[in-house]
């Protein structure tokens, strides 16, 4: 069997809107099994971070806001704010505003909801 005989190729691009999406929570962790006695991710994730040299933390962070801000309204206050979501859970000294938004970033992640379409489709036959 063909792939060509299954599918059938339209000549259809989808392209993203950005008004259509929205900054949310993203977190990761280790699955209760692996968990034990060990610091969190979130942890470690924040003091890769922290050791960073800070004009590297600065460029990553200009990369990262310049189109964030471009597509979303307050895109550093949402990585702020998710900083202090979080912030209580590892042990980062003092981070300065630059590394409280990195931080706050890689915690957060842009979703766009027309992507449950595209990556849970519904197969339908055409014309039944």
């Amino acid at each position: 069997m063909d792939a060509a005989d299954v599918f059938t190729k339209l000549e259809i691009e989808l392209k993203p809107d950005p008004s259509r999406t929205v900054i949310r929570p993203f977190d990761f962790g280790y699955p209760a099994a692996f968990a034990a006695n060990r610091p969190s991710r979130r942890e470690a994730v924040a003091e890769r971070i922290h050791a960073l040299e800070p004009a590297f933390r600065s460029r990553m962070l200009k990369l990262l806001s310049k189109p964030m801000n471009e597509r979303h309204r307050n895109a550093d206050q949402i990585f702020l704010r998710r900083f202090a979501e979080i912030s209580d859970e590892f042990g980062v000294v003092d981070p300065d505003g630059a590394e409280q938004l990195l931080i706050g970033a890689y915690f957060s992640q842009e979703y766009a909801f027309e992507s449950a379409a595209l990556f849970n489709p519904s197969i339908v036959c055409e014309g039944r």
